[in-house]
């Protein structure tokens, strides 16, 4: 099966976030599907899973019935993911401490990947940056349930 073309500055993103992930003993996964299985019984668009003495790490991104914009939002955003576990980013390693920090490491996270998206030319559309802020109000919706329940 011939591979996908893409357009140039998309194409060196995919080959510098496959290059990242060889350096750092992560397996990078494109998958057809729709989403993802994280292993522990739940499903994604996405997920990074750092390396360890047993496994490699893993980067997975679903590209099934999404548009090219959407799953490469979700690359950038599991790849800053993979940074953050790379450079110790306290927000990362803090992230299972308290849900508080895991919804500041999304916020931050997803801001990170229009960064990232920008570095390599990827024009950032305002149905781009909808779908990280929707994203992003999501997950601070979460946040005020989660602080109504406690």
């Amino acid at each position: 099966m011939p591979k996908k073309k893409y357009p140039k500055n998309i194409e060196r993103f995919i080959n510098h976030v496959k290059h990242q992930c060889n350096l750092l003993d992560v397996e990078l996964k494109l998958t057809k599907g729709y989403s993802v299985y994280t292993g522990e019984g739940n499903s994604c668009f996405g997920f990074f899973s750092p390396p360890n003495q047993l496994h490699k790490g893993i980067l997975k991104v679903a590209t099934g019935d999404k548009s090219r914009e959407e799953w490469i939002l979700t690359l950038a955003h599991e790849y800053a993911h993979m940074l953050q576990w790379f450079n110790r980013d306290k927000v990362y390693e803090d992230f299972n401490k308290n849900d508080n920090v895991y919804f500041d490491l999304e916020i931050q996270t997803e801001k990170e990947a229009l960064k990232i998206l920008s570095s390599f030319d990827i024009k950032i559309t305002t149905s781009l940056k909808n779908k990280a802020n929707n994203y992003i109000n999501q997950i601070r919706e979460l946040l005020l349930e989660t602080k109504k329940k406690q």
